[in-house]
C-alpha cells in the first residue's frame, strides 16, 4: 500500500487564494499580504493622513483631510485592502508628524516617536513632504535628504518593517527627489503620486463646497482612493504579487484521458490550477506522477498565498 505524502510545489505565477478555509490552527498563523507580514501597520504623515477637528477652518473630521468620511480616507482604504488580502484586520497606528516636516533639522525621532517605534510595525507607510519648506538650495536639499534618511534608518531598527515612502500629493520634484534618494538608501519602496495632485478632480473642492482654501485643496474621496490604490499597488509588487498578478484557483480533476476514465478511482486524480476568470487551466506537479498508479491532489495554499500544497500518493 502506498504512503500518502504532501509536498510544497512553488508555482511560477503568484497565487492569491480566492477563498480561505479556516482550521483549528488558523489563529496561530500571522496574517500576510503575499510574502509580507501584515499584522501591524504604521502610518506616518501629515493632515492628509490624520487631522483632528478644527472648527476654525471648517474641518470637523478626525481622519485624513479632506475625505468626506473616515472610511474613505487613504489610511482606512489601504487598511481595508490589506485586510482583504490577508484575511485578517491588521492593527494600525496612525500619527501626524507634520512637526518633522516643519522642523526636520532638529526633530528627535527617538523621543518624538517613542510609542510608534515600540509598536514594531510589519509595514510602515511614510507620507510626508507637503509641509516641508521649499528646498531652494543644494544645502537645504542635502539637509532634508539627511534628515529623512535618519527617520527611515531609525524606523528600520525596530522590528523588521517593510517601508513604503509616498511622494508629495502636491507635485514637487525637488522634495520627491530627496525622499526618493533616502528611500533607496533604506531599501524602502518610493511611491510617486505627483500626477494625482495636478488632477483637479482629485481635490476635495471638486466634490463639495469648502470655504477654506487650504482644506479644499486637500484630496477628496476620489483623490484619497487614488492615493490608496497607488500604495496598495506598491505593496502588491513588493509582496511578489505585481500589478499583473492573477488570482488562481486550485482544485483536483478526475481526468478522462487516463485508464479507468472519470470515476472515483484515485489513479485518475490530478492537481490543477486555473485563473479566476476560468482561463489558463493547467496541471501542476506533473513531475510527481512517476508511476502508472500515482495521483496528485490539490490540498490548499501556503499561508502567504504563493505556494500550492500538493498531496501525492
Amino acid at each position: 500500500m502506498k504512503l500518502r505524502t504532501t509536498l510544497m510545489i512553488c508555482l511560477l505565477l503568484p497565487a492569491i487564494p480566492v477563498s480561505l478555509i479556516a482550521d483549528e490552527n488558523a489563529a496561530s498563523v500571522a496574517p500576510r499580504f503575499g510574502s509580507l507580514p501584515a499584522a501591524r501597520v504604521l502610518f506616518l504623515g501629515n493632515s492628509i493622513t490624520l487631522h483632528g477637528p478644527a472648527p476654525a477652518i471648517g474641518w470637523t473630521g478626525n481622519w485624513g483631510m479632506a475625505a468626506s468620511a473616515e472610511h474613505l480616507d487613504y489610511v482606512h482604504l489601504v487598511t481595508a485592502g490589506i485586510a482583504a488580502a490577508s484575511g485578517v484586520q491588521p492593527n494600525i497606528m496612525v500619527r501626524n508628524i507634520a512637526d518633522f516636516e516643519r522642523g526636520y533639522d532638529t526633530y528627535d525621532v527617538k523621543e518624538s516617536l517613542k510609542s510608534e517605534l515600540e509598536f514594531q510595525a510589519d509595514m510602515i507607510i511614510v507620507a510626508v513632504g507637503e509641509n516641508v519648506s521649499e528646498l531652494t538650495t543644494d544645502e537645504a536639499k542635502a539637509k532634508y535628504t539627511a534628515a529623512f534618511s535618519s527617520l527611515l534608518s531609525e524606523l528600520r531598527k525596530h522590528g523588521e518593517p517593510v517601508l513604503f515612502v509616498r511622494g508629495s500629493f502636491w507635485a514637487n520634484t525637488v522634495k520627491d527627489d530627496a525622499m526618493r534618494a533616502a528611500a533607496q538608501g533604506a531599501e524602502a519602496t518610493f511611491i510617486d503620486i505627483a500626477a494625482l495632485g495636478v488632477d483637479e478632480s482629485n481635490l476635495a473642492r471638486s466634490e463639495r463646497q469648502i470655504e477654506h482654501a487650504g482644506v479644499a485643496s486637500h484630496p477628496g474621496d476620489k483623490g484619497m482612493k487614488a492615493i490608496a490604490d497607488a500604495i496598495l499597488a506598491a505593496i502588491r509588487t513588493r509582496a511578489g504579487q505585481g500589478s499583473s498578478s492573477t488570482q488562481l484557483i486550485g482544485y483536483t480533476e478526475l481526468q478522462t484521458n487516463l485508464p479507468g476514465g472519470r470515476h472515483a478511482n484515485v489513479r485518475t486524480m490530478r492537481a490543477h490550477v486555473l485563473s479566476a476568470d476560468g482561463s489558463a487551466n493547467r496541471e501542476v506537479a506533473g513531475e510527481l506522477i512517476n508511476e502508472p498508479d500515482c495521483w496528485t491532489q490539490f490540498a490548499g495554499w501556503s499561508p502567504d498565498g504563493t505556494t500550492a500544497v500538493i498531496a501525492r500518493g
